[in-house]
């Protein structure tokens, strides 16, 4: 199997690829000293309308930028990946925000059935090859989900750190635009707001999330992290937070 990862997702809109690059470029020169609202607002309803969409693990943090999207859109299409190997707390909480934002368009998107019986029949696929087991549970329902998409919001967030400090507002991803719209500012002030009050669980493969408060202080991580993702470390431990 050819292996892709979420980053290789590039076909699928109807911009060429130097299109996208070019457009990306143009609307980065123009919204990207905007953020919040302020973003979302044009590229729904002038940029992109009928041709945008958003992912969201409907993590702590993704509240956030949920309440942002429901100020804009409560239609607006919502990805959510559902790994078959997310706690029930996921599952809880996205019930919760989706009833509490008013959101009406939530797409769950599933690993292909006849697939995960061929590549991975026992479940423990992620002990053996990570990669594979990411592609079966997370990347390639992802890429049926963005089929008719030119543009993409998406949970990547610049205050993480490391290389994720020079995210571009705005950039190409091969035929499609990524908009990364929000700030450390704006999370602190909305996810407070949302906080889901289930206990901490860590994730035992990488298409598993668990749900925590926020913690006060706490040091971001950049970069992939193989057995558990979205990680951060507070002073004490690893949580995962989606």
């Amino acid at each position: 199997m050819n292996v892709m990862r979420e980053e290789d997702i590039v076909s699928g809109g109807s911009m060429s690829v130097e299109e996208a690059t070019d457009r990306a470029a143009r609307l980065l020169d123009k919204y990207g000293h905007l953020q919040g609202v302020s973003l979302i607002e044009p590229m729904v309803h002038e940029e992109f309308q009928g041709r945008v969409t958003m992912t969201s693990s409907f993590g702590t943090e993704a509240a956030a930028l949920l309440a942002l999207v429901a100020e804009v859109d409560r239609d607006l299409p919502v990805i959510f990946l559902d790994t078959r190997k997310l706690f029930g707390e996921t599952h809880k909480y996205r019930e919760q925000l989706v009833d509490q934002l008013g959101l009406t368009n939530i797409r769950i998107m599933r690993p292909d059935e006849e697939k995960l019986k061929a590549e991975d029949p026992n479940g423990m696929l992620f002990a053996s090859d990570t990669a594979k087991c990411c592609y079966l549970r997370k990347v390639e329902p992802l890429q049926r989900a963005l089929e008719g998409y030119d543009a993409w919001l998406t949970g990547r967030k610049r205050f993480h750190g490391g290389e994720r400090d020079a995210l571009p507002v705005i950039e190409p991803a091969g035929t499609r635009i990524k908009i990364s719209k929000i700030s450390l500012s704006i999370v602190r002030c909305h996810a407070i707001r949302f906080r889901p009050k289930v206990s901490c669980r860590l994730a035992a493969c990488p298409a598993q999330t668990a749900l925590i408060p926020i913690q006060p202080m706490y040091v971001p991580v950049a970069g992939p992290v193989r057995t558990r993702p979205n990680a951060v470390f507070t002073t004490s431990s690893r949580h995962i937070v989606a």
